[in-house]
Parts: structure tokens; sequence; C-alpha cells
């Protein structure tokens, strides 16, 4: 990056940390502008351009292609009722690749799976004939080889096209002090990983925040029935997998592995935590 682009990521760094406002940071730009414009040697360096915030941002998501870790806004109408609430959802692919990026993600693979096919070290015949082997094992066990069968069958080359195992997971937290109104985050990391690294929320990608489906406020907010209240849920559910599903349907997505390698990485939910 240019040294003055890094300068205002700098900057915005620093007025991001402290709980600044989009305001402020133009307001120290314009203070900067004004200064250097009188004294051009006051910072010992001139600046070419002047940014705002926004158009830092877009430089900078241009620079490091970071655009397509945005949400993007799905309405959803809700059959009980026909009120419209809106789900944001990220992009699975590209938030697969960004997390994939990260050393602490594939550091973190369990030494039972191979680096380079994502795939058991064991063999099926070694796995049946150990007696302490556990049929339910997360990445060795029965279900996780089934599920490879099924949604990545034998290939020519292992390590090109492979298994992208999930396991899936929602926590409601509360989104007001009283604890009426509640945000539900939808998130997953790799079946792969090590048991120590599912709990590292370093590990976790947002797929989407499934928003507050109560009405009216506090505790007058109406009521309805468990079916009304499971059939909203699964409408912004599947509104909240919905990017998932569409990389499902298609086959997968490609990612670029650290030795170089252009890899088809076939996503499925191995297991639903709840």
């Amino acid at each position: 990056l240019p040294v003055n682009i890094t300068c205002w990521a700098h900057l915005l760094y620093i007025v991001n940390e402290h709980g600044g406002s989009a305001k402020q940071f133009n307001s120290i730009v314009k203070f900067i502008t004004k200064w250097t414009e009188k004294y051009p040697k006051i910072f010992r360096d001139g600046m070419s351009t002047v940014y705002s915030r926004r158009s830092l941002i877009n430089t900078l998501e241009k620079a490091f292609q970071t655009k397509c870790l945005k949400p993007k806004d799905v309405d959803v109408v809700l059959p009980s009722n026909g009120r419209k609430v809106t789900v944001p959802v990220l992009d699975f692919a590209a938030l697969s690749r960004f997390q994939l990026s990260k050393d602490y993600i594939l550091d973190n693979i369990s030494p039972n799976i191979d680096r380079d096919t994502f795939r058991p070290i064991i063999s099926v015949e070694e796995h049946e004939n150990n007696p302490k082997a556990v049929i339910g094992e997360k990445d060795t066990g029965w279900m996780y080889r089934e599920a490879i069968k099924s949604h990545c069958p034998d290939v020519p080359d292992p390590t090109l096209v492979r298994p992208y195992p999930l396991c899936l997971h929602t926590d409601y937290s509360h989104a007001d002090t009283n604890g009426f109104l509640k945000g539900c985050p939808v998130q997953c990391f790799p079946a792969m990983l090590t048991n120590k690294a599912q709990s590292d929320s370093k590990c976790w990608m947002l797929m989407s925040l499934i928003p507050s489906l109560s009405t009216g406020k506090g505790r007058k907010k109406n009521k309805k029935n468990g079916l009304l209240n499971s059939r909203d849920y699964h409408a912004v559910l599947s509104a909240a997998l919905s990017s998932l599903k569409s990389y499902m349907d298609a086959g997968g997505f490609y990612w670029i592995d650290p030795m170089g390698r252009t890899v088809l990485l076939k996503p499925y939910v191995l297991i639903n935590l709840g």
C-alpha cells in the first residue's frame, strides 16, 4: 500500500479502537489537512490525497479484496403474520477463504486428519480393527467417513477435491438489559479442528445473525403458539443458511491452499450443535 493509505489506515484503527465515529475521523482528517496546507512540514511529510473514512475504507477494500466479506441483507416474510424481517447473510465461500488463510486454523487441524486432503489418516481397516476406536469420533469415526462418501466420493486426486465438514451452532444472546429482545448468531467451524480449537472463538465463523422475531415491546409483545414460532424461526434460518446452501448446491467452491494448489472444497454440515 502507498504510505499515505497506510497512514490513514493507522489513524482509522486508532479512532475505532477508542470508539470514535466516522464524523470524528473526518474531523481529524480535516484538521491534519488544514495544518499541513499552511505548514507542509509540520508532520515531516506532505499528503497528496485527502481521504474520508468511506473513501479510505473503499480503497482498503480494493487493496485487500475484502468487500466480499460484507453481509448482504435478505428480507424474509414471517409465515405467522406477514411481517418482514431482515437477515444479514455473509458470503460463505469468501468467509471460509478468509478463515483458511489464517495460520491458527490450519495449525489446529486434528493430528488424525491429513492436512493435504482433509481426510482421516487412519485407514478404515485400522479403525475397524482397533478395539478402542470410537464409532462416533468426530474426525475418525463412522459418521465422518460416511459423510465423505456421500458428499465427496472417490476422486483421482484427493488433494484437489476435499471435503469441508462443518460443525454448525447457534446461541441466543440478549440484545437489551431486560433480556426480552434477542439476537441469534449462526456460526460454524471446520469439523477437522482439534477439540481445543473448537472452543476458541477465533476459529468460529459468523454466517448470519437471526434478528428478534418478537413483536411489540417488553412484556406486551404478542404471543404466538409453538407451531407459528417454529415456522417463523425456520423461515429466517433458511435465509441465514442460504449462502452455504447455494455453494453446496453448486458442488463447492475453490480455494488456494498454502502450497498454491487450486482446491475444490465441498462444504456440508457434519454436526449441528444447536
